[in-house]
């Protein structure tokens, strides 16, 4: 989270403040403060037991006020990783804190401070507000383009079907259904090409006893009476 992230970046400055650093070479320090902060994109602040100020990566060190009270440094002191949320008069602008205690040879000389401006973490809020948003609203369109997809994959056949015995009841019998599956709708198009088969057949046998009638009446020299 933003938070641990602020809790590892002060821990490597407190690691690397005691192993390459003297505390009391206040230029070194200043120096250092300046570069680890320019890595790690946050402002860098170390003080001593007392909370006097003696290095920072925003501002003089010489012009700060005592630091003692701060909430942050004062658990820091105390031995405790601390967080803290609040407006910087310095700065002029919210910051979120994160400070640790600064020890050497295992005893505590002061306390790191990390500082990162409260408008991250908004742009990480909205981030990740994005995110659920868009999940959810896809998690919601998927089902529906799902049931779509069924929705179509039932009513194609039906339509079909019905287009099919339309054109059969208006006496063409040359349609046939194109739709062919695994379901009972494909069994029942099936049996309707089957019957619009059946019904051409006898039609077109119909038509040639029709014919032949025909022929024979009109070969025919004597006259022919037909009653019921």
């Amino acid at each position: 989270s933003f938070y641990d992230q602020l809790l590892i970046q002060t821990r490597l400055v407190d690691t690397n403040i005691t192993e390459f650093v003297q505390i009391t070479n206040l230029s070194k320090l200043g120096e250092f403060v300046t570069r680890v902060a320019g890595t790690a994109g946050a402002r860098v602040t170390i003080v001593d037991l007392k909370g006097n100020v003696l290095a920072d990566s925003a501002y003089d060190y010489r012009e700060m006020e005592n630091h003692r009270m701060r909430p942050e440094i004062q658990d820091a002191l105390l031995g405790r990783e601390s967080f803290s949320h609040r407006y910087s008069s310095t700065l002029g602008q919210d910051l979120i804190y994160v400070a640790y205690p600064l020890k050497i040879d295992n005893q505590i000389v002061g306390a790191v401070r990390v500082a990162r401006d409260q408008k991250e973490l908004n742009e990480l809020i909205l981030r990740l507000r994005t995110l659920i948003i868009g999940g959810i609203g896809l998690a919601a369109i998927i089902p529906i383009f799902l049931g779509v997809l069924a929705m179509n994959r039932i009513t194609k056949p039906i339509l079909e079907l019905k287009r099919t015995a339309t054109a059969i009841s208006g006496g063409d019998l040359s349609v046939r259904v194109s739709y062919f599956g695994r379901d009972e709708l494909a069994d029942l198009g099936l049996a309707f090409n089957s019957m619009a088969q059946r019904l051409s057949n006898s039609f077109e046998q119909l038509g040639n006893e029709k014919h032949k009638l025909q022929v024979i009446l009109q070969n025919l020299v004597d006259g022919i009476l037909v009653i019921d």
